[in-house]
């Protein structure tokens, strides 16, 4: 639901040296952890959809997006050294029109039928 956190889990229980672990969204990197000699190095990459609501848990490299938005839902991917993992992240979201309340779902395949319905609703909604 809007406003929540979410956890992407790396299903490491602890990184290792060596390891370098990659969060994607779609084809742009937006989290990045390496660690070398015992020390992590954390990389976010900030554009506006992510910023300030991203934390990587240096211990396991799991990806923790808060207060997460409609703008948030679609494909992300983790990369490590030797495995690429995907993940569909669906935000819900609740719309009020007048005294009824409807709640959608989003995703990436949805958006265009979700439009589609919204609009046809508005319009015969007056």
């Amino acid at each position: 639901m809007e406003g929540d956190p979410v956890t992407l889990h790396n299903d490491l229980h602890k990184t290792m040296d060596d390891d370098m672990i990659q969060w994607m969204f779609g084809y742009k990197s937006i989290a990045k952890i390496c660690v070398t000699d015992g020390r992590s190095t954390v990389n976010y990459v900030l554009d506006g959809r992510f910023r300030d609501r991203l934390k990587l848990d240096n211990q396991t490299g799991s990806l923790t997006i808060t207060d997460i938005t409609t703008e948030h839902a679609g494909v992300y991917q983790r990369q490590t050294n030797h495995v690429i993992k995907s993940f569909i992240l669906t935000v819900y979201s609740e719309l009020d029109i007048g005294p009824i309340t409807f709640i959608f779902q989003y995703t990436i395949l949805q958006i265009k039928h979700l439009y589609h319905r919204m609009t046809n609703y508005l319009i015969y909604d007056k």
